[in-house]
Protein backbone atom coordinates (compact mmCIF):
# COMPACT_ATOMS: atom_id res chain seq x y z
CA UNK A 1 0.00 0.00 0.00
CA UNK A 2 1.72 3.58 -0.89
CA UNK A 3 1.92 6.12 1.57
CA UNK A 4 0.58 9.03 0.86
CA UNK A 5 -1.50 12.44 1.76
CA UNK A 6 -4.58 9.62 2.76
CA UNK A 7 -3.15 8.14 5.34
CA UNK A 8 -2.08 10.76 7.17
CA UNK A 9 -4.42 11.47 10.44
CA UNK A 10 -7.10 14.35 11.06
CA UNK A 11 -6.27 17.56 13.32
CA UNK A 12 -2.40 16.18 12.23
CA UNK A 13 0.36 19.61 12.02
CA UNK A 14 3.60 18.85 10.77
CA UNK A 15 5.78 16.65 12.73
CA UNK A 16 7.31 12.85 14.13
CA UNK A 17 4.76 10.87 15.17
CA UNK A 18 4.54 7.30 16.74
CA UNK A 19 1.99 5.16 16.83
CA UNK A 20 0.93 1.85 18.51
CA UNK A 21 -2.01 -0.13 17.77
CA UNK A 22 -3.45 -3.21 19.73
CA UNK A 23 -6.59 -5.23 19.51
CA UNK A 24 -7.54 -7.09 22.04
CA UNK A 25 -11.31 -8.98 23.69
CA UNK A 26 -13.54 -8.62 26.52
CA UNK A 27 -10.42 -10.54 28.50
CA UNK A 28 -7.99 -7.87 27.59
CA UNK A 29 -6.51 -10.68 25.79
CA UNK A 30 -4.41 -9.10 22.93
CA UNK A 31 -5.38 -10.29 19.30
CA UNK A 32 -3.42 -7.98 17.27
CA UNK A 33 -0.41 -5.70 18.45
CA UNK A 34 1.37 -3.47 16.53
CA UNK A 35 4.61 -3.95 18.76
CA UNK A 36 6.71 -6.71 17.61
CA UNK A 37 9.28 -6.41 21.33
CA UNK A 38 8.44 -5.22 24.90
CA UNK A 39 10.21 -5.41 27.74
CA UNK A 40 8.40 -6.18 30.93
CA UNK A 41 11.08 -6.97 33.06
CA UNK A 42 14.75 -6.16 33.22
CA UNK A 43 17.12 -6.90 36.02
CA UNK A 44 20.50 -7.68 37.10
CA UNK A 45 20.75 -10.32 39.60
CA UNK A 46 23.09 -11.52 42.72
CA UNK A 47 25.40 -8.26 43.18
CA UNK A 48 27.60 -7.29 43.89
CA UNK A 49 30.10 -9.32 41.98
CA UNK A 50 33.83 -10.45 42.77
CA UNK A 51 35.13 -9.63 39.38
CA UNK A 52 32.45 -6.66 37.95
CA UNK A 53 31.53 -3.63 39.00
CA UNK A 54 27.55 -2.72 37.56
CA UNK A 55 28.02 1.15 36.29
CA UNK A 56 24.72 0.93 34.91
CA UNK A 57 21.77 -1.94 34.73
CA UNK A 58 18.34 -0.42 33.46
CA UNK A 59 15.06 -0.13 31.41
CA UNK A 60 13.74 3.20 30.03
CA UNK A 61 10.35 3.17 28.78
CA UNK A 62 8.55 6.65 28.00
CA UNK A 63 5.15 7.04 26.42
CA UNK A 64 5.19 7.46 23.06
CA UNK A 65 9.17 6.03 22.44
CA UNK A 66 10.21 2.67 22.03
CA UNK A 67 12.11 1.27 25.06
CA UNK A 68 15.82 1.45 25.65
CA UNK A 69 18.16 -0.66 27.96
CA UNK A 70 21.46 0.35 29.39
CA UNK A 71 24.28 -2.04 30.71
CA UNK A 72 27.30 -1.17 31.64
CA UNK A 73 30.10 -3.77 33.45
CA UNK A 74 33.48 -2.83 34.51
CA UNK A 75 35.72 -6.44 34.46
CA UNK A 76 37.92 -5.25 37.22
CA UNK A 77 40.34 -8.63 36.68
CA UNK A 78 41.73 -10.70 33.85
CA UNK A 79 39.86 -13.13 32.80
CA UNK A 80 41.20 -16.23 30.60
CA UNK A 81 37.86 -18.54 30.76
CA UNK A 82 34.25 -16.90 30.93
CA UNK A 83 31.94 -19.55 30.70
CA UNK A 84 28.36 -18.42 29.45
CA UNK A 85 25.11 -20.42 30.48
CA UNK A 86 21.30 -19.19 28.34
CA UNK A 87 18.32 -19.94 29.06
CA UNK A 88 14.98 -19.34 27.06
CA UNK A 89 11.24 -20.60 28.52
CA UNK A 90 7.90 -19.66 27.33
CA UNK A 91 6.01 -17.71 30.52
CA UNK A 92 2.21 -19.48 30.73
CA UNK A 93 -0.08 -17.81 33.31
CA UNK A 94 1.71 -20.21 36.27
CA UNK A 95 4.09 -22.29 34.52
CA UNK A 96 7.09 -21.80 32.32
CA UNK A 97 7.88 -24.00 29.45
CA UNK A 98 11.61 -24.49 28.38
CA UNK A 99 12.44 -23.49 24.71
CA UNK A 100 16.16 -23.77 24.59
CA UNK A 101 19.33 -23.22 25.96
CA UNK A 102 22.97 -23.93 26.38
CA UNK A 103 26.28 -23.59 28.60
CA UNK A 104 29.85 -22.85 26.73
CA UNK A 105 32.76 -21.38 27.68
CA UNK A 106 33.39 -18.49 25.84
CA UNK A 107 36.91 -17.86 24.71
CA UNK A 108 37.21 -21.42 23.52
CA UNK A 109 33.92 -20.99 21.55
CA UNK A 110 36.08 -17.53 20.00
CA UNK A 111 38.46 -19.29 18.94
CA UNK A 112 36.28 -21.92 16.75
CA UNK A 113 33.14 -20.16 16.53
CA UNK A 114 32.64 -21.14 12.85
CA UNK A 115 32.40 -25.02 13.86
CA UNK A 116 28.40 -25.77 14.12
CA UNK A 117 29.02 -28.21 17.07
CA UNK A 118 27.06 -25.99 19.48
CA UNK A 119 24.65 -24.31 16.93
CA UNK A 120 22.38 -23.09 19.82
CA UNK A 121 26.10 -20.75 20.82
CA UNK A 122 26.31 -19.99 17.37
CA UNK A 123 23.17 -18.67 17.21
CA UNK A 124 23.79 -16.25 20.09
CA UNK A 125 27.06 -15.58 18.84
CA UNK A 126 25.44 -13.89 15.55
CA UNK A 127 22.36 -12.24 17.63
CA UNK A 128 25.15 -10.24 19.76
CA UNK A 129 27.07 -9.70 16.34
CA UNK A 130 23.89 -8.06 14.91
CA UNK A 131 22.65 -6.08 17.69
CA UNK A 132 25.83 -5.44 19.99
CA UNK A 133 29.28 -6.39 18.37
CA UNK A 134 31.39 -4.07 20.97
CA UNK A 135 30.56 -6.52 23.56
CA UNK A 136 32.41 -9.50 21.79
CA UNK A 137 36.30 -9.17 22.92
CA UNK A 138 39.32 -11.28 22.40
CA UNK A 139 39.92 -12.94 25.59
CA UNK A 140 41.52 -12.71 28.16
CA UNK A 141 38.66 -10.48 29.18
CA UNK A 142 38.98 -7.45 31.03
CA UNK A 143 37.72 -4.05 30.97
CA UNK A 144 34.41 -2.19 30.04
CA UNK A 145 31.27 -3.90 28.19
CA UNK A 146 28.97 -0.70 27.02
CA UNK A 147 25.70 -1.63 25.84
CA UNK A 148 23.95 1.59 26.33
CA UNK A 149 20.80 3.40 24.54
CA UNK A 150 19.71 -0.05 23.33
CA UNK A 151 16.82 0.18 21.30
CA UNK A 152 14.12 -2.55 22.21
CA UNK A 153 12.34 -3.41 18.08
CA UNK A 154 12.04 -6.17 16.23
CA UNK A 155 16.33 -6.53 15.79
CA UNK A 156 15.87 -7.63 19.42
CA UNK A 157 13.44 -10.68 19.32
CA UNK A 158 15.25 -13.75 19.78
CA UNK A 159 15.81 -16.71 16.82
CA UNK A 160 13.70 -19.42 16.99
CA UNK A 161 10.70 -18.10 19.07
CA UNK A 162 6.71 -17.32 17.90
CA UNK A 163 4.91 -14.74 19.17
CA UNK A 164 4.30 -15.05 23.01
CA UNK A 165 5.68 -14.31 26.63
CA UNK A 166 9.11 -15.34 27.54
CA UNK A 167 11.75 -15.25 30.26
CA UNK A 168 15.22 -15.42 29.31
CA UNK A 169 18.46 -15.83 32.00
CA UNK A 170 21.91 -15.39 30.95
CA UNK A 171 24.62 -15.54 33.59
CA UNK A 172 28.01 -15.12 32.66
CA UNK A 173 30.77 -17.05 35.94
CA UNK A 174 34.13 -18.44 36.56
CA UNK A 175 35.37 -21.59 35.82
CA UNK A 176 35.17 -21.34 40.15
CA UNK A 177 31.16 -20.61 39.43
CA UNK A 178 31.69 -17.32 40.43
CA UNK A 179 29.18 -14.89 39.00
CA UNK A 180 30.49 -12.32 37.12
CA UNK A 181 27.11 -11.18 35.13
CA UNK A 182 23.74 -12.52 35.79
CA UNK A 183 20.38 -10.82 34.40
CA UNK A 184 16.81 -12.00 33.37
CA UNK A 185 14.53 -10.64 31.23
CA UNK A 186 10.48 -11.16 31.02
CA UNK A 187 9.06 -9.88 27.75
CA UNK A 188 6.40 -9.99 24.97
CA UNK A 189 7.14 -10.88 21.28
CA UNK A 190 4.51 -9.96 18.53
CA UNK A 191 6.60 -10.23 15.26
CA UNK A 192 8.82 -13.51 13.72
CA UNK A 193 12.05 -13.03 14.27
CA UNK A 194 14.27 -11.80 11.89
CA UNK A 195 16.96 -14.38 13.00
CA UNK A 196 14.14 -17.03 11.52
CA UNK A 197 16.40 -17.93 8.45
CA UNK A 198 14.50 -21.48 7.53
CA UNK A 199 11.66 -19.95 5.55
CA UNK A 200 10.52 -16.29 4.27
CA UNK A 201 6.83 -15.25 3.56
CA UNK A 202 7.32 -13.00 0.67
CA UNK A 203 3.58 -12.20 0.50
CA UNK A 204 0.24 -13.83 1.17
CA UNK A 205 -2.85 -12.18 0.26
CA UNK A 206 -6.23 -12.36 -1.24
CA UNK A 207 -7.56 -10.26 -3.79
CA UNK A 208 -11.36 -9.30 -4.00
CA UNK A 209 -13.07 -7.78 -7.35
CA UNK A 210 -16.75 -6.90 -7.99
CA UNK A 211 -18.46 -9.91 -10.12
CA UNK A 212 -14.67 -11.72 -10.45
CA UNK A 213 -13.47 -14.91 -8.89
CA UNK A 214 -11.60 -13.81 -5.59
CA UNK A 215 -7.45 -14.31 -6.44
CA UNK A 216 -5.12 -15.96 -3.91
CA UNK A 217 -1.18 -15.28 -3.92
CA UNK A 218 1.28 -17.18 -1.75
CA UNK A 219 5.05 -17.46 -1.97
CA UNK A 220 7.61 -18.56 0.24
CA UNK A 221 10.81 -19.23 -0.14
CA UNK A 222 12.35 -22.18 2.01
CA UNK A 223 15.69 -21.06 2.69
CA UNK A 224 17.08 -24.68 3.99
CA UNK A 225 16.09 -27.96 2.65
CA UNK A 226 13.87 -30.02 5.17
CA UNK A 227 14.12 -33.63 5.15
CA UNK A 228 11.06 -34.05 7.62
CA UNK A 229 8.06 -31.76 7.02
CA UNK A 230 5.61 -31.77 9.34
CA UNK A 231 1.82 -30.88 8.37
CA UNK A 232 -1.20 -30.34 10.32
CA UNK A 233 -4.66 -28.86 9.18
CA UNK A 234 -8.12 -29.05 10.35
CA UNK A 235 -11.54 -28.03 8.76
CA UNK A 236 -13.75 -26.48 11.67
CA UNK A 237 -17.52 -25.36 10.46
CA UNK A 238 -18.22 -21.89 12.40
CA UNK A 239 -21.49 -20.67 13.60
CA UNK A 240 -21.36 -17.31 14.91
CA UNK A 241 -18.78 -17.46 17.99
CA UNK A 242 -18.59 -21.17 18.08
CA UNK A 243 -16.51 -23.99 15.88
CA UNK A 244 -16.75 -27.36 15.37
CA UNK A 245 -14.39 -29.24 14.15
CA UNK A 246 -15.75 -30.86 10.78
CA UNK A 247 -12.30 -33.31 10.04
CA UNK A 248 -8.38 -33.16 9.79
CA UNK A 249 -5.44 -34.66 10.14
CA UNK A 250 -1.23 -34.07 11.01
CA UNK A 251 1.64 -36.21 8.79
CA UNK A 252 5.16 -36.84 7.55
CA UNK A 253 5.11 -35.29 4.39
CA UNK A 254 7.82 -36.65 3.06
CA UNK A 255 7.40 -40.30 4.63
CA UNK A 256 3.43 -40.08 3.29
CA UNK A 257 4.88 -39.07 -0.38
CA UNK A 258 7.14 -41.95 -0.47
CA UNK A 259 4.90 -44.93 0.50
CA UNK A 260 3.19 -47.49 -1.58
CA UNK A 261 0.76 -47.48 0.84
CA UNK A 262 -1.91 -44.26 1.89
CA UNK A 263 -4.83 -45.95 3.22
CA UNK A 264 -3.54 -45.72 6.92
CA UNK A 265 -4.13 -41.59 6.13
CA UNK A 266 -7.45 -40.88 3.87
CA UNK A 267 -7.31 -37.42 4.96
CA UNK A 268 -3.79 -36.42 3.97
CA UNK A 269 -4.41 -38.54 0.99
CA UNK A 270 -7.61 -36.91 0.01
CA UNK A 271 -5.59 -33.33 1.16
CA UNK A 272 -2.38 -34.21 -1.00
CA UNK A 273 -4.86 -35.13 -4.27
CA UNK A 274 -6.69 -31.45 -4.03
CA UNK A 275 -3.22 -29.60 -4.21
CA UNK A 276 -2.24 -31.98 -6.95
CA UNK A 277 -5.31 -30.83 -8.58
CA UNK A 278 -5.47 -27.16 -8.11
CA UNK A 279 -1.42 -26.05 -7.20
CA UNK A 280 0.92 -28.80 -7.97
CA UNK A 281 3.99 -26.49 -8.08
CA UNK A 282 3.55 -27.38 -4.13
CA UNK A 283 4.18 -31.19 -4.39
CA UNK A 284 7.60 -31.19 -4.18
CA UNK A 285 10.49 -34.03 -3.91
CA UNK A 286 12.12 -34.45 -0.08
CA UNK A 287 14.18 -32.79 0.68
CA UNK A 288 11.45 -29.73 0.45
CA UNK A 289 13.86 -26.15 -0.40
CA UNK A 290 12.88 -23.42 -2.93
CA UNK A 291 10.20 -21.04 -3.98
CA UNK A 292 6.79 -22.62 -3.65
CA UNK A 293 4.57 -20.81 -5.62
CA UNK A 294 0.74 -20.33 -5.50
CA UNK A 295 -0.48 -17.03 -7.52
CA UNK A 296 -3.10 -16.28 -9.61
CA UNK A 297 -5.12 -18.74 -8.24
CA UNK A 298 -8.50 -18.53 -8.76
CA UNK A 299 -11.24 -19.22 -6.00
CA UNK A 300 -13.93 -21.45 -7.80
CA UNK A 301 -15.65 -23.95 -7.17
CA UNK A 302 -13.07 -26.46 -7.55
CA UNK A 303 -11.35 -25.61 -4.70
CA UNK A 304 -13.82 -26.54 -2.29
CA UNK A 305 -12.82 -29.10 0.40
CA UNK A 306 -14.69 -32.32 0.69
CA UNK A 307 -17.34 -33.39 2.27
CA UNK A 308 -18.49 -29.51 3.63
CA UNK A 309 -22.03 -28.68 2.74
CA UNK A 310 -23.23 -24.95 2.24
CA UNK A 311 -22.33 -22.84 5.34
CA UNK A 312 -18.86 -20.79 6.86
CA UNK A 313 -15.98 -22.53 7.59
CA UNK A 314 -12.38 -21.71 9.43
CA UNK A 315 -9.80 -24.06 8.02
CA UNK A 316 -6.25 -23.49 9.12
CA UNK A 317 -2.98 -25.36 8.05
CA UNK A 318 0.97 -25.27 9.34
CA UNK A 319 3.89 -26.87 8.17
CA UNK A 320 6.58 -27.59 10.48
CA UNK A 321 10.65 -29.29 10.62
CA UNK A 322 11.96 -31.52 12.76
CA UNK A 323 12.32 -29.05 16.03
CA UNK A 324 8.84 -28.06 15.69
CA UNK A 325 9.75 -24.39 14.00
CA UNK A 326 7.10 -23.17 11.93
CA UNK A 327 7.73 -23.44 8.19
CA UNK A 328 4.84 -21.29 7.33
CA UNK A 329 0.61 -21.01 8.89
CA UNK A 330 -1.86 -20.21 7.31
CA UNK A 331 -5.48 -19.69 8.12
CA UNK A 332 -9.20 -18.81 5.94
CA UNK A 333 -12.44 -17.87 6.89
CA UNK A 334 -14.91 -18.85 4.26
CA UNK A 335 -18.36 -19.49 2.78
CA UNK A 336 -19.45 -22.58 1.02
CA UNK A 337 -22.65 -21.58 -0.97
CA UNK A 338 -22.46 -25.13 -3.10
CA UNK A 339 -22.02 -28.15 -2.86
CA UNK A 340 -18.40 -29.65 -3.57
CA UNK A 341 -17.05 -31.12 -6.92
CA UNK A 342 -16.27 -33.86 -5.03
CA UNK A 343 -19.45 -34.77 -3.18
CA UNK A 344 -21.35 -34.68 -6.07
CA UNK A 345 -18.91 -37.16 -8.15
CA UNK A 346 -19.40 -39.67 -4.47
CA UNK A 347 -22.82 -39.52 -4.78
CA UNK A 348 -23.16 -40.28 -8.11
CA UNK A 349 -21.22 -42.81 -8.02
CA UNK A 350 -22.99 -44.09 -4.89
Amino acid sequence: MPADMNLVPTVMPFGKFNTNIRMYNKRNQTMLAIRPFWMKRFECMEQPYRYTKILSCQMESHRGVPQMVHVVANVTQLLSKVFISTELYAKHKQSQTFIYGTSFEYCEFMTAKDSKLNPVAVALYNYAKHNFPQVLKECPIMGIFNVSNLLLDRNLIPPLVTPGLYICSQRFYTKRNETVLHYIAEFSVGAPSIFNKMSQLIHCRVWTHREEAQIVDVLLDIREPISKLTIAYKIYTQYFHTRNLLYGTEFEYCDFVKSSDVSFNPVAQIALNLAKDNFPEIVKPCPVQGLINVTSLRVVQKLLPPYAPPGAYYFDIRASNKRNQTIIACASEFTVVQKSLINQTLSMLG
